[in-house]
C-alpha cells in the first residue's frame, strides 16, 4: 500500500492553537488516520479533547491514535510501571472516545533502567544510546526508538482495524470546557486595523518563516501603540 503523510504540526505550540487550525489545516486533505502528539507541549486535555471531537463529528469513520512524547524525567516514571500524570488525563480521554494510543516511554524507560541508554547527555558513548541532549528533543538516535514504538503500535494497530470500515459514535463529552468549538480565522475577517498596520509575508520576515507552511500571511504593527478592534462571542482568543 502507497500512503501519504501529511505533517501538520507546529512546533513548539499546543492543542489549544492545534484546536483552532485542524479544520482549515488537516481535515480538509480528507485523511484516514491521524496522529495526535502535544504530550510535552502542554498535554492540554481540553484542547485534545475539542481535536478529537472535531474529527469525529467531521468524519466518523476517521482512525485516531494518541502518541505520548515524554520529557523531563518521565521515562523513571514509567521504569517504574506507572504512567506520568498527564499523559494518565489523556489515557481517560482515549479510552472514552475509543481512541488507540502509542506510550513512547516505555521502552525507553526500561533500556534506561538497564544501562543501555542515557537519557540526556552532550558527550559521545560508544556503548549507551544518547536520547537527547535537551531532556526533550531526540537525538537521531533516539528519534529512531521512537519510531520503532510508534511501528509496532502501527502494526498492531492495523490487525486491530476490521476489513470493513468502521465508523466510531460520538460519546457525551468529558468536560464542558473542551475546545470542539475553536476555530480559526484570517484577521481580515475579523479585525478592523489602524493604519499602522501591514500585511506582510511570513516567508520574508525574520522569525517568522516557521509558520509560512500554515499562514499565509500575518500582520505586523509598525508603530508602538497600534491598534485593532474586533468583536467575538467565547471566553478565550
Amino acid at each position: 500500500n502507497n500512503f501519504i503523510g501529511l505533517n501538520a504540526g507546529i512546533s513548539g505550540t499546543g492543542s489549544d492553537l492545534g484546536a483552532c487550525r485542524i479544520k482549515e489545516q488537516l481535515l480538509i486533505h480528507q485523511p484516514q488516520i491521524i496522529f495526535i502528539d502535544f504530550a510535552v507541549n502542554g498535554a492540554f486535555v481540553a484542547g485534545i479533547e475539542g481535536i478529537i471531537r472535531q474529527i469525529r463529528n467531521y468524519n466518523s469513520s476517521i482512525d485516531i491514535c494518541l502518541l505520548y512524547t515524554i520529557s523531563g524525567e518521565q521515562y523513571k516514571v514509567y521504569a517504574s510501571g506507572r504512567i506520568p500524570e498527564n499523559i494518565r488525563k489523556l489515557e481517560e480521554l482515549a479510552d472514552h472516545y475509543q481512541v488507540s494510543s502509542v506510550h513512547l516511554g516505555k521502552s525507553i524507560g526500561m533500556l534506561e533502567a538497564l544501562g543501555k541508554l542515557e537519557w540526556k547527555s552532550q558527550q559521545k558513548s560508544s556503548s549507551k544510546i544518547i536520547f537527547s541532549r535537551d531532556g526533550i528533543h531526540p537525538t537521531y538516535e533516539g528519534g529512531k526508538l521512537y519510531a520503532s514504538v510508534i511501528a509496532r503500535g502501527i502494526k498492531k494497530l492495523m490487525l486491530d482495524i476490521p476489513s470493513s470500515k468502521k465508523t466510531y459514535p460520538l460519546p457525551n463529552l468529558l468536560s464542558t470546557e473542551n475546545w470542539e468549538n475553536a476555530k480559526m480565522f484570517h484577521p481580515h475577517m475579523i479585525a478592523t486595523f489602524d493604519q499602522y498596520w501591514e500585511k506582510v509575508n511570513p516567508l520574508k520576515e525574520l522569525n517568522l518563516d516557521s509558520f509560512a507552511g500554515w499562514f499565509p500571511s500575518v500582520m505586523k504593527a509598525y508603530e508602538p501603540g497600534a491598534t485593532f478592534r474586533f468583536k467575538f462571542r467565547g471566553t478565550h482568543f
